[in-house]
């Protein structure tokens, strides 16, 4: 899990977890939002990625975080992204 693009430190500190129990979802979270995102802007993401691009990880892994019941994604991750977008014709 060293290869995550956002930090397991970065994600508590953005959620404001102390301890260490939670580090095992926040872990797997990281990397089910790291897929969609790349899903989404149709391209593999690097260790260097933008800075709206890594705020967009995180407001996802929060949303995911304190939302557990499915619901809608925030626009606002939408909107971070799409600039990077690859268009694929």
């Amino acid at each position: 899990m060293d290869n995550l693009l956002v930090t397991i430190a970065e994600a508590k500190e953005y959620l404001r977890i102390d301890g260490e129990e939670e580090e095992p979802l926040l872990a797997s979270l990281i990397s089910v939002v790291t897929a969609h995102c790349e899903d989404y802007l149709q391209t593999a993401l690097s260790t260097e990625i933008p800075l709206p691009v890594k705020q967009a990880i995180l407001i996802l892994v929060a949303h995911f975080y304190e939302q557990r019941i499915g619901e809608a994604i925030p626009k606002v991750v939408y909107t971070l992204l799409s600039p990077y977008r690859a268009h694929q014709w």
